[in-house]
């Protein structure tokens, strides 16, 4: 996909219209007309021009034209081609009955079509003007306060004075009904994820036959340096578990309106493939809950694709929010303090997908909610979740959003996923990620030859090594398990705890039932550190053991154990505890 890219008609006046002053009332047949304008809204009409004409149009909002500044003002949208073919400008407006009111009066030529005219009174954050006076008495006039500041909607100049009215010239045109405000043009669109709202997540998935060439619309609002885009865009290689676009500020430009509204919009071609196009949305600032000036083609917050070749949409399959394919393992709404684990046996080696939402740590770039892989046999992680594999997942900046393919070979595997004590599908901290239901990790075949027969469910009886894991431990837990060795057995120790120099707190011990000797115990001078805070304690050990009975014991304190850490948590949190692990001989 994406070997070349070639930038679409600009969103401002389109090439070739003529604009002129109006120089006298026309007697023409009124296409549409907003006025009464009462309250915070974005206004629209429609009208259809079923031959090229010219209009007419007459308009009053409010701005400051020695600042460039626009308040409330109308455009017009060709439903269409999804550009603007006239927009109010301070350039062009001239005072009209103070307050801060313009109007602009202008004669442009359209081609037959579909139209819509806006009219934004949304308010939002501008600079301010500040009344001078002298003693409260004497009004010295006002000053500009620059930078970004709430303003109503009415606040600068008279709505009652607002509208915008547009006739043809000619008065023997013959006026076509208008189109239902909610109807949404033919434009030839493959996929039209439009009218997104606040807090949601949309996706279709696209098989391609053949090269395609499409023209990419894509409008969401930018959240600044650091997080991307708060409303955005995203496609994914479905088999190669890669993205190939996403919304940028880079390669997006301002789409009308609040600094924040922008806009993709150019050609990419697709090589024959399976593709997965995504857009997700926060809690605010979406299609109809705007709380700044909505962007010049409201109706496109989304992602939309339009072939440039009409004839190619028959090499293209579209589904529209497809249930995920080849799904071997989902833990997903996954709560606060958390601990999710599933195993599989794999019969040949195959690629996956893995897509996990997890919470980055504040102010550091590792997880604290986090899935990995690992080996059912070994219990070797083979893959982990990690900050730098990610994307920002919309909301808050700690949500991470981490596709990846993993190659496996035949074998036995776990897939867990952890979550800390805050921050989760039970609740969030503050605002959730696009996709909240899929916080937490699922596991998928990749690619259009796999096959769900070379998965099955793990049957922990078929292993050929032993293992007991006494992990991970929570508060105030004391675990204890019995065994018995018939040959001499090697064993590998992996326990992590709560320790100082001098004692752990939270510690494991292995006793023969036999002699009632200590074979081992997790002691603070055999511990290294485990990553996070400084008491958090790690230990690794092999071990022979002789024939005979034995207990593997863990004990935690009342503090600083899984799903209630006071500290930072280690790198290994879902190992709190201890594993022993059967050697082969």
């Amino acid at each position: 996909m994406a070997t070349r890219i070639k930038r679409a008609l600009p969103i401002q006046l389109l090439a070739g219209l003529t604009l002129a002053a109006v120089s006298a009332a026309s007697a023409g047949p009124l296409l549409a007309a907003i006025e009464q304008i009462d309250h915070q809204n974005l206004y629209e009409r429609r009208f259809v021009l079923p031959r090229d004409a010219e209009v007419e149009i007459d308009a009053v909002g409010s701005g400051w034209p020695d600042e460039n500044s626009v308040f409330a003002y109308p455009w017009i949208l060709n439903l269409t081609s999804r550009h603007v073919v006239w927009r109010m400008t301070p350039q062009r407006a001239e005072p009209y009955g103070g307050d801060q009111n313009l109007r602009e009066q202008v004669r442009l030529a359209l081609p037959a079509g579909e139209y819509a005219v806006y009219f934004s009174a949304v308010g939002g954050f501008f600079p301010i003007r500040k009344k001078v006076t002298l003693f409260r008495l004497f009004d010295l006039g006002s000053i500009k306060i620059d930078g970004q500041f709430p303003v109503d909607w009415d606040e600068y100049g008279d709505p009652d004075d607002w509208y915008v009215r547009v006739r043809a010239s000619d008065p023997d045109y013959a006026v076509a009904p208008p189109p239902r405000q909610d109807r949404e043009a033919e434009i030839g669109a493959l996929v039209r994820l439009s009218r997104v709202g606040n807090t949601r997540y949309r996706c279709a998935a696209l098989e391609v036959h053949a090269p395609l060439r499409a023209r990419v619309l894509a409008i969401g609002e930018y959240a600044g340096e650091g997080r991307g885009f708060a409303d955005g865009a995203w496609i994914l290689d479905r088999d190669r578990c890669r993205r190939v676009w996403e919304m940028t500020l880079e390669n997006t430009e301002p789409a009308g309106g609040a600094e924040k509204n922008r806009r993709f919009d150019a050609e990419v071609t697709f090589q024959p493939g399976r593709y997965l196009a995504c857009y997700g949305t926060d809690d605010s600032h979406a299609y109809d809950s705007w709380n700044a000036p909505p962007p010049f083609d409201p109706a496109s917050w989304g992602l939309t694709l339009i072939p440039v070749d009409a004839s190619a949409a028959g090499d293209v399959e579209v589904a529209i929010d497809p249930p995920v394919e080849n799904l071997v393992v989902a833990h997903t709404m996954v709560g606060d303090g958390s601990f999710r684990q599933e195993g599989f046996t794999l019969t040949r080696p195959a690629r996956f997908c893995v897509r996990g939402l997890g919470e980055k740590m504040h102010g550091k770039e590792r997880l604290v909610d986090f899935g990995w892989i690992e080996d059912a046999a070994t219990r070797n992680v083979v893959w982990t979740m990690e900050y730098d594999l990610g994307h920002f997942a919309g909301g808050e900046l700690r949500n991470r959003l981490v596709e990846a393919q993993v190659e496996l070979d035949a074998g036995h595997y776990y897939v867990g996923y952890i979550s800390d004590g805050s921050h989760s599908y039970d609740g969030w901290h503050d605002h959730g990620p696009f996709d909240p239901r899929g916080w937490g990790m699922m596991v998928s075949g990749a690619g259009v030859d796999f096959s769900s027969d070379w998965v099955h469910p793990l049957d922990e009886g078929a292993l050929t090594r032993a293992v007991i894991a006494l992990a991970p431990m929570r508060d105030d837990q004391r675990r204890e398990v019995r065994f018995a060795v018939e040959s001499p057995t090697t064993v590998r120790l992996i326990a992590l705890g709560e320790g100082d120099r001098d004692e752990m707190y939270d510690y494991g011990w292995l006793r023969s039932d036999d002699s009632g000797r200590t074979v081992w115990r997790m002691r603070p001078e055999e511990t290294e550190h485990a990553g996070g805070a400084r008491k958090n304690r790690r230990t690794e050990r092999v071990l022979t053991l002789e024939p005979g009975h034995y207990r593997l014991g863990y004990r935690t304190d009342g503090s600083h154990a899984f799903g209630d850490w006071n500290a930072e948590m280690p790198r290994e949190a879902y190992r709190w505890g201890v594993t022993m692990i059967e050697l082969p001989s």
